[in-house]
């Protein structure tokens, strides 16, 4: 059986999430397993700010900040669009990175976001959700 579909994950394969988060508001390094553990709320509580909406904007700087740094690695383009002539091209995430905030989603016939889908990876369901997607079988 041939190969026709081809999925990545999104985050430290495609693009340099790593450096995106080391380029955090204030320089500080922060992860986004860091941000789900703890409600930005809490963290200006701590820093004695009352105002509710300082975590909203504590949060809306980090994700900012976050986006503006990432950065494809340098063989992801020309790599990718060598590849659409011959396979369907999918995402498959557990992160929160979109290929359009790369713009690099017309390169892609599907993006698979573990959280939006109800599933994480490793588990098979997102994957044959991707097989799905992608119009064939998982062997595929």
């Amino acid at each position: 059986m041939a190969i026709r579909a081809i999925t990545f994950d999104g985050d430290n394969t495609l693009w340099d999430f790593e450096s995106a988060t080391r380029a955090g508001p204030l320089g500080q390094s922060i992860t986004l397993v860091e941000i789900r553990r703890r409600s930005f709320g809490v963290v200006a509580g701590m820093a004695g700010i009352s105002d509710n909406s300082a975590a909203g904007r504590l949060a809306d700087t980090y994700f900012e900040a976050m986006n503006a740094a990432k950065r494809l690695y340098p063989d992801v383009l020309p790599t990718l669009e060598a590849m659409t002539a011959g396979y369907c091209l999918g995402v498959i995430t557990n992160g929160n990175t979109r290929p359009e905030q790369l713009g690099i989603d017309s390169l892609f016939s599907f993006v698979l976001i573990a959280e939006d889908e109800g599933t994480q990876k490793p588990g098979p369901t997102i994957f044959q959700i991707a097989a799905e997607r992608a119009g064939c079988d998982t062997a595929e």
